[in-house]
């Protein structure tokens, strides 16, 4: 009998026990400091591929710009050569022949240095710089449209932007000051984007402007140098020299620009 108690005894305290209550381990519930900084990361990851595509668009508008400034000191070129040949032609023209050559002109040492251009040389460089003013013409249509799409491109990028960051800042308007002081530096690019768009239009819309009058300004007085018609855009060589002068942008502007583009 003391035998069959002990064995009772022995498995009435192998018993599964009930663990203590400090042998549970707490539930580890997140900070708010690592909330913050998740949240934080968060709106920062959100809105660099935005301003990515952003600085992308406005390193198309750069280069575009630059190529526009070029095709204009291309057309200022050849403007002035194409002046001088239709005023040498004029004057051969108005002479009625072309100076006499001497027999003995051609020979000697330095025979070379009374060579003269003829007429049908003056004929071919005229056309020759006919045809590429008028593909220079055809490079500022198609550049000038260019820029503008480059610019509602810039605008599209931007209303994403503006659009994320009112979600954004609807979400974490009742976070703390520690959160809001991470999106300092994100509003103060924000602004300066939205202040350089406003440029930007002003800036397409002047370029227009000079872009028309370089094209209205290509009339016959281009060639012609005793035609008597009036023409609102002037003379071909001082409009598009009027035009290049007032051609680049403000300093302020590009530094704004340069500032956003090297923004990692």
């Amino acid at each position: 009998q003391e035998f069959m108690l002990r064995g009772t005894q022995m498995k009435s305290g192998s018993a599964t026990a009930t663990p203590s209550p400090a042998s549970k381990k707490p539930q580890t519930t997140p900070s708010s400091s690592s909330s913050k900084q998740i949240r934080g990361s968060t709106r920062k990851k959100g809105y660099r591929p935005i301003f990515k595509a952003f600085q992308g668009r406005l390193q198309d508008w750069k280069d575009t710009n630059d190529q526009l400034e070029k095709v204009m000191h291309s057309i200022v070129n050849l403007r002035d050569r194409i002046d001088w040949q239709s005023s040498h032609l004029l004057m051969l023209a108005a002479a009625g022949q072309e100076r006499p050559r001497q027999p003995w002109q051609g020979c000697g040492f330095r025979s070379a240095s009374v060579a003269a251009l003829t007429v049908e040389d003056i004929h071919l460089a005229l056309d020759h710089d006919l045809l590429q003013h008028e593909r220079m013409l055809a490079h500022l249509r198609s550049l000038i449209a260019s820029l503008a799409q480059t610019l509602d491109a810039i605008g599209r990028r931007l209303d994403e932007w503006l659009l994320q960051d009112i979600d954004l800042t609807q979400m974490l308007q009742l976070q703390s000051l520690q959160i809001m002081d991470s999106t300092i530096e994100e509003s103060r690019i924000l602004e300066e984007a939205r202040h350089l768009y406003s440029l930007l239009a002003q800036d397409l819309f002047r370029k227009q402007r000079a872009v028309q009058l370089v094209l209205e300004s290509c009339h016959d007085g281009l060639v012609e140098k005793n035609s008597n018609k009036s023409h609102m855009a002037g003379k071909p060589r001082d409009a598009v020299k009027q035009s290049v002068k007032e051609w680049p942008y403000p300093p302020t502007m590009g530094l704004l620009v340069d500032r956003l583009l090297s923004t990692p």
